[in-house]
């Protein structure tokens, strides 16, 4: 993995922290190639970082050995808000990634300076949480074909691709397998729902490799999505 070039000093006007005009866009940003970790579970968290482009994965490994996923954050969300003494799991970019370290020292300098800060941290650590409560609603349905279609869904709305009942686009750019781990279904079983809801209208049908960011889907029912993620039969 590259050096990462750490963000070392956070003495900007407080504004300028969360802001950035489009000038200033490409400075201090750390790029990430697709497959590299960004931080292990367990090293020091001396730094948490703003997404600008890309996709990571954020998982941890149990003591059995398998992976769990706790989700895929994309441009504008916090990675590494972990406790005081080491990150709580690994952060890997999923395709090309760019960066803004931010030094938590520095950023708890800031926070003493300045309470607004302290309330931008609790709007991340709010969103988080919110995702986490997602995330957990997805594997408390009872069947993969329920998980699977809100998983799809939440993508969507995501995207911001919802717009009535039109066929709508998404771009997924992690893998089936990675998919499937963050709902707790086996990649057959993810495999072959997708291929279920395709016979049935709900996708369409495959065409083409994928693109260079990902698998792109496109969803020709979205209302009979949201139907099955709530419980219905497919």
């Amino acid at each position: 993995m590259e050096q990462i070039r750490l963000f070392d000093n956070l003495k900007k006007p407080e504004e300028k922290l969360f802001h950035w005009s489009r000038a200033e866009s490409n400075e201090g940003l750390t790029r990430i190639p697709s497959g590299h970790t960004i931080f292990h579970e367990g090293s020091k968290p001396d730094y948490f970082f703003r997404i600008c482009e890309g996709t990571v994965k954020v998982s941890k490994v149990t003591a059995d050995g398998r992976q769990l996923i706790f989700g895929f954050p994309t441009i504008g969300e916090i990675i590494g808000l972990s406790g005081p003494r080491e990150y709580s799991y690994t952060a890997e970019a999923i395709n090309a990634v760019k960066l803004r370290p931010l030094s938590r020292a520095h950023f708890h300098k800031e926070i003493a300076r300045n309470g607004m800060i302290a309330g931008k941290l609790l709007d991340w650590a709010f969103e988080h949480e919110e995702k986490m409560q997602a995330h957990i609603s997805l594997l408390a349905m009872h069947h993969p074909s329920s998980r699977i279609a809100g998983f799809l869904n939440m993508a969507a709305n995501a995207q911001s691709l919802i717009k009535n009942n039109h066929p709508i686009e998404i771009v997924l750019p992690m893998t089936q397998h990675d998919i499937a781990t963050y709902l707790a279904v086996a990649p057959e079983t993810y495999s072959r729902f997708m291929r279920k809801f395709r016979e049935n209208g709900i996708l369409k049908p495959r065409t083409g490799p994928s693109g260079k960011n990902g698998k792109k889907i496109t969803i020709t029912d979205i209302a009979r999505l949201r139907e099955i993620a709530k419980g219905e039969k497919i």
